[in-house]
């Protein structure tokens, strides 16, 4: 009964809703279990209905915490409603926790016997998701304000073959300014899903604007050099666009 009250389940009548839990399978996990493994199958969704969750992704040997669900009626492995992609993510249980599983072939069977039912699930879900969006972005202004934009972001010294090195503090809003005209001169180019190489150390201003700064700016992926000698090999190896 706690389910049908949720956010999920709004606007379906309780014939629908009763359809909807008849699909759903209740599975229980102790402290530290994966309920979901990061690039497996995304094939159901889950409802939490007691306990907590933690959304955690991998990455280059690291593990970094996304999310913490704990709300009776919270949502996870929503995009296999919608892509078939693999799950992005881990999701590991906090405490005692149980969830409400909808495998994606129950669901499908729902949905064709009532269509209705699948309007309203998707619309309530998509309503949830951009709301958590509207909560990301406030978040990130408010994260924004902790580093004015003429906060220095670094220092780049001089080689020093005039004299004692330089050091040039740069402002975030420089580095910003670089990298937003570097995209205005080369939009012609229409830039996508670019690949650099970098290969001259990240001390050379040039580098840490154009090989490092940038292709973070416009999410590109940067594979770095072993070293000269094996530059070539490295070119065969990250195809840089």
């Amino acid at each position: 009964e706690t389910l049908k009250e949720t956010s999920e389940f709004l606007g379906l009548s309780a014939e629908e809703a009763e359809s909807l839990l008849a699909a759903g399978e209740h599975r229980s996990f102790v402290d530290g279990a994966i309920i979901v493994e990061q690039n497996t199958p995304s094939d159901c969704l889950f409802i939490l209905a007691g306990g907590a969750v933690q959304v955690e992704h991998r990455d280059g040997g690291q593990t970094v915490p996304l999310a913490r669900l704990e709300q009776v009626g919270e949502f996870f492995g929503e995009m296999s409603l919608i892509d078939i992609m693999p799950r992005s993510a881990d999701i590991r249980a906090c405490g005692s926790t149980s969830v409400v599983a909808f495998p994606k072939q129950g669901l499908t069977a729902v949905f064709t016997a009532g269509p209705r039912v699948q309007m309203t699930l998707i619309l309530n879900i998509s309503r949830i998701l951009s709301l958590r969006l509207r909560e990301a972005d406030a978040r990130i202004v408010e994260l924004s304000r902790q580093w004015p934009m003429n906060d220095t972001a670094c220092i780049i010294y001089t080689s020093g073959t005039g004299g004692a090195p330089n050091g040039v503090m740069l402002s975030h809003r420089a580095l910003f300014h670089n990298c937003m005209g570097a995209v205005d001169a080369l939009k012609e180019m229409n830039l996508g899903d670019e690949v650099f190489l970098s290969f001259l150390p990240l001390s050379h201003s040039y580098e840490h604007m154009a090989g490092q700064f940038f292709p973070i700016c416009i999410g590109a992926e940067i594979y770095y050099a072993q070293g000269i000698e094996t530059l070539a090999a490295n070119m065969l190896e990250a195809r840089p666009t």
